[in-house]
């Protein structure tokens, strides 16, 4: 009897030294590399390079500057290139979460619109012409006016919305979703 009790002391105090050196071992594995920071994005004013057309009021399609290359030559093909029509404002979707009510807003461009506790404010709006695939992109700012008293609002959300692709740049809110549907 007082052998196996022995026997199994000795067996107990193996496992325990095979346990403590594999934690020993693991301490001692290179702690895994951190990430890199993400990069910090500012929005930033474009100016129209030289010789290009800026949208018209009238919603003529914007069209780049041409290249500086100069003209194409023969046998050498240019991709093309994309045109965007100027809207006047942005018609999107909004979803409460808490009471499930669903509203569609429209929005003109610089003027806001309240939503519950949130505020959109359209900054622009452009749409493909209709023989092109279609899509819409909205560039969108949002102010979240739930605050404690005397606390301006906090921005929650500035960039584009793509009617096309809505969770490609979503509104992370714990209470409202918003999604592009058209340019008008």
């Amino acid at each position: 009897m007082q052998r196996a009790r022995g026997a199994t002391v000795l067996a107990m105090a193996a496992a325990l030294g095979l346990a403590l050196g594999a934690g020993l071992a693991a301490a001692q594995q290179p702690a895994p590399a951190q990430p890199p920071p993400r990069p910090q994005f500012r929005l930033v004013p474009v100016q129209p390079a030289p010789g290009s057309q800026p949208p018209a009021e009238s919603g003529a399609p914007w069209r780049p500057a041409p290249s500086a290359a100069g003209p194409e030559t023969e046998g050498e093909s240019q991709p093309r290139l994309e045109t965007w029509l100027a809207g006047q404002g942005a018609e999107i979707q909004a979803l409460d979460k808490v009471t499930a009510r669903i509203s569609t807003l429209s929005l003109a461009l610089d003027q806001p619109v309240r939503f519950g506790t949130i505020e959109v404010l359209a900054r622009a709006c452009f749409s493909r012409p209709p023989d092109e695939v279609p899509e819409h992109a909205a560039f969108l700012q949002v102010l979240d006016h739930r605050r404690p008293e005397g606390e301006p609002p906090r921005q929650i959300f500035s960039g584009w919305m793509f009617a096309s692709s809505p969770a490609l740049s979503s509104l992370e809110h714990a209470v409202y979703d918003l999604r592009v549907l058209r340019c008008k």
